[in-house]
C-alpha cells in the first residue's frame, strides 16, 4: 500500500498535469477554430490528461482513509485523555472563537440589544438623524460646563474687542440698547427669543430641509457641525466676557426685565458665561438664511429668511450678550463650516455613492 505523504505528492503532481493538459488542449482547439494546423505539442497531452483524470478518484479515495486513520487516532487519544482534561481543552477551544469572545463579556445581552437598537435607528433616517444632532448638541453642552472660566483673562478679551470697536467706530451697543430700552416690550420679547426662540428656529429649519433635500439637509447639518466645533475650540483658547459683564453701562436686559441669569458668575456651572467669541446665533442664522434662500421658492419665506439673521444680531446686541465683532466673528466661522462641508465632506460622500456604480459598469 502507498505511503500517506506518497499518495499526497502523487495527486498534487497528477492534479497539475491534468491541469496543463486542459490549458494545452484549450490552446489546441483555439488554433484549430482560427483554421490553422494545431501544433503536435498541444495534442500530445492529451493522453496524460485522461490518465491523470482516471487516477484522481484513486488518489481521493486514499485521502479519505488517510483522514478517516487520522479520527481514528484522534479518538484514541482523546479516550485515553482524562475527563476533566478534555472539558479544559474544549472550554479553552471555545473561549478561542469569536461566539465565545462575546459569551465571555459580562453582559452579552445588553451588547445583542444595543446592538438591535442601533440597526433600527439606521433604517429609520429621519430619528438617526435626530439622534446625530441631538448628541452632537449635548455633547457640545457638556463640554461647555466643563471648561473652568478665566474672568481675568475674559475681560482683558473683551476690553481688547473694546478698543477694537472703537478704533473701526462700530462700538454701537451701548447706543442701540438704549434706544429699545425705551420700548421694554420688546426688549422683554428679545428676551424670550435670544433665550428659546432661537434654537426652536433652527431645529424647524432643520426638519424642513431634511424633508425638502436629504443632500441639502446633510451638507448643511455638517456645516453646522464644523463651525460650533470651531466655535468650542475658540470659547476654551480665547475666553471673552459679554458687553453686560464689563462694567461699561450695557445693562443685563434677561436679569433686569425678565428675571433670567444665564451668564453671571453665579450660575457659571450651569453654562460658560465667557463664551462670547464667537456668536453662535449670529453665525446660525446666517445659515439658516442661506439654507432658506438655497431651497425655498416662495417669495414670502425668503423674505423671512433675510429678515431673521438681522433680528438675531440686533437681539443678541440689545440683550447685552454679544459685541458686534462677535457676530462678525460667528458669520465668519459659519462661513469655513460650510467651506469644509462643500468641499471637503460633499466630494467624498459623492465619491462613495459613486462608488458601486462605477464599480457595476467596469467590464
Amino acid at each position: 500500500m502507498t505511503r500517506p505523504t506518497e499518495s499526497l505528492t502523487s495527486l498534487t503532481a497528477e492534479r497539475s498535469t491534468a491541469s496543463r493538459a486542459l490549458e494545452l488542449r484549450k490552446r489546441a482547439n483555439t488554433v484549430s477554430n482560427r483554421g490553422e494546423p494545431a501544433p503536435k505539442a498541444a495534442l500530445r497531452p492529451a493522453s496524460a490528461s485522461a490518465e491523470a483524470f482516471s487516477c484522481m478518484s484513486a488518489l481521493s479515495n486514499e485521502e479519505r482513509k488517510l483522514r478517516r486513520s487520522r479520527q481514528r487516532a484522534l479518538a484514541d487519544r482523546n479516550s485515553r485523555t482524562p475527563p476533566n482534561v478534555r472539558a479544559k481543552r474544549k472550554k479553552i477551544r471555545h473561549t478561542q472563537t469569536a461566539r465565545g469572545t462575546v459569551d465571555t463579556l459580562a453582559t452579552p445581552n445588553k451588547m445583542r440589544h444595543v446592538t438591535a437598537v442601533w440597526r433600527w435607528f439606521r433604517r429609520r433616517d429621519g430619528l438617526f438623524q435626530i439622534l446625530i444632532v441631538v448628541g452632537l448638541f449635548e455633547v457640545y453642552e457638556i463640554l461647555r460646563h466643563f471648561m473652568v472660566p478665566n474672568w481675568t483673562l475674559a475681560r482683558a478679551n473683551g476690553e481688547r474687542i473694546e478698543a477694537l470697536e472703537h478704533w473701526g467706530h462700530f462700538a454701537w451697543e451701548q447706543s442701540l440698547q438704549r434706544l429699545f430700552l425705551e420700548v421694554p416690550d420688546i426688549v422683554k420679547a428679545m428676551n424670550l427669543f435670544y433665550f428659546v426662540g432661537h434654537f426652536i428656529l433652527t431645529g424647524v429649519f432643520f426638519t424642513w430641509l431634511y424633508f425638502r433635500s436629504r443632500d441639502g439637509f446633510r451638507s448643511f447639518r455638517n456645516g453646522f457641525i464644523v463651525a460650533t466645533a470651531i466655535a468650542l475650540f475658540i470659547h476654551w483658547k480665547f475666553p471673552t466676557a459679554p458687553p453686560r459683564l464689563m462694567g461699561n453701562g450695557i445693562e443685563d436686559t434677561l436679569r433686569a426685565l425678565s428675571n433670567i441669569d444665564i451668564g453671571s458668575q453665579a450660575t457659571q456651572s450651569y453654562s460658560n458665561p465667557v463664551a462670547a467669541v464667537p456668536s453662535l446665533h449670529a453665525g446660525w442664522a446666517v445659515g439658516v438664511m442661506i439654507g432658506v434662500l438655497r431651497y425655498s421658492r416662495r417669495r414670502p419665506i425668503r423674505v423671512l429668511a433675510v429678515v431673521y439673521p438681522i433680528a438675531v444680531l440686533l437681539t443678541i446686541v440689545v440683550t447685552g450678550n454679544h459685541f458686534i465683532f462677535d457676530a462678525v466673528a460667528g458669520i465668519l466661522v459659519m462661513a469655513i463650516g460650510f467651506l469644509v462641508s462643500f468641499r471637503v465632506f460633499e466630494p467624498r460622500r459623492e465619491r462613495q455613492e459613486l462608488a458601486p456604480v462605477q464599480a457595476s459598469c467596469r467590464p
